[in-house]
């Protein structure tokens, strides 16, 4: 089923599966098609994993060999950038003509930490979700709008069709950069959008 969040802009892409009875929702072909390619790169973003994304012919943006370097705390690694103070992992898939921008789950700082540092963080990014469910405005959510803000300047990426994605925590804030910067966000089983947060999108 499509969830029309508010039947807000149809530039967001908000899918939720669904189950009739105990039947999962069928799927079409060309429905599924135009969704796994996103799947795909939220899969491929928790664990800095390309072949997922290979069979859509995206491949995995080095941002430290690129020598692309944000501003603030975001840090350029091999394989994504990574803000280890608020847990924000994102990572980029392109091609010739698209950039796909996936937002890590709870948990994917795995390929970038420790095992303690990684455990620290997990806990940061799950009371960010709870803020956010109890109403708050995380600041981690604007820091991921500036992230893909700065990304759509890069002249290595400018000029490229973009879109979002994510699942669960990840898939939240694809829905909130999508909505504030009116680009297309694919979100699988997303955490919701608390009060605070849908406060702050633009109309």
């Amino acid at each position: 089923s499509i969830n029309p969040f508010n039947n807000w802009a149809n530039h967001l892409n908000l899918f939720v599966v669904d189950k009739i009875g105990d039947q999962p929702l069928p799927l079409s072909r060309l429905f599924a098609k135009s969704v796994l390619k996103f799947a795909a790169c939220s899969c491929a973003s928790f664990s800095n994993d390309e072949e997922w994304v290979k069979p859509f012919g995206l491949r995995l943006f080095k941002p430290f060999q690129n020598l692309i370097f944000m501003p603030g705390n975001i840090k350029s690694h091999d394989c994504c950038f990574f803000d280890e103070e608020i847990g924000l992992k994102v990572s980029v898939f392109e091609n010739s003509n698209e950039v796909v921008i996936a937002f890590g789950a709870i948990g994917s700082g795995h390929t970038e930490l420790s095992e303690d540092r990684n455990k620290a963080v997990t806990e940061r990014q799950a009371e960010t979700v709870q803020a956010n469910l109890l109403g708050r405005t995380p600041g981690l959510y604007e820091e991921a709008s500036k992230v893909v803000s700065f990304l759509m300047r890069s002249p290595s990426l400018a000029g490229k069709k973009m879109a979002v994605c994510g699942q669960s925590f990840g898939g939240s804030i694809a829905e909130y950069v999508g909505l504030s910067l009116r680009i297309d966000a694919y979100c699988f089983n997303a955490v919701l959008l608390g009060a605070g947060l849908s406060r702050r999108i633009p109309e």
